[in-house]
């Protein structure tokens, strides 16, 4: 699969795991891309009418591994704003998490909304990680299950603000807004 050399804005660093939209559709059943398609509008829409920037980017086995999957992963990452919840105001990083995944759950519930063909089918909140029960360490950032009338069941993970916005696997960035 061809992948595309970008550069980071402001930057020299290059982004070498870049797929490009075009790529990716190809590879997809057309039902799929329908459904990703529906989801980038609305998610457009939604960040436009809630005054919030943000990227969407599908992750995971659907870029470069063999078709069918068992989902389409996409990861969502928010730029912070000035009225997002601060990791000062909370006791522990794991409150703070809940907080912030507490506002994706709401963009995602109103992008799905917006789609007939889509329903909620699971949503997973943060969690601490049971190993080592400390609330600074969790086993997952929280994600949202979509299920759409047909196609594959497709998962939005949150992507912490803090974690890295550069990639060591493939991705595509399907929607900015």
């Amino acid at each position: 699969m061809a992948e595309t050399d970008t550069t980071v804005p402001g930057t020299r660093e290059k982004i070498a795991h870049q797929v490009d939209l075009e790529t990716y559709f190809i590879r997809l059943p057309e039902v799929d891309k329908q459904n990703l398609q529906e989801i980038m509008t609305a998610f457009k829409a939604v960040m436009r009418k809630k005054g919030r920037k943000g990227v969407l980017k599908a992750v995971g086995g659907t870029i470069n591994k063999p078709l069918p999957r068992k989902d389409i992963d996409l990861a969502l990452r928010l730029a912070e704003r000035d009225s997002d919840p601060k990791r000062d105001n909370f006791p522990d990083y794991f409150q703070y998490s809940l907080a912030n995944y507490n506002i994706i759950r709401d963009l995602v519930r109103e992008v799905v909304a917006m789609n007939g063909n889509l329903e909620i089918d699971e949503e997973t909140e943060p969690a601490i990680d049971e190993e080592y029960q400390n609330p600074s360490i969790l086993k997952n950032d929280g994600s949202i299950k979509i299920k759409p009338r047909e196609g594959t069941p497709i998962e939005i993970i949150r992507k912490p603000t803090a974690s890295s916005t550069i990639e060591s696997e493939p991705f595509v960035i399907l929607s900015e807004a």
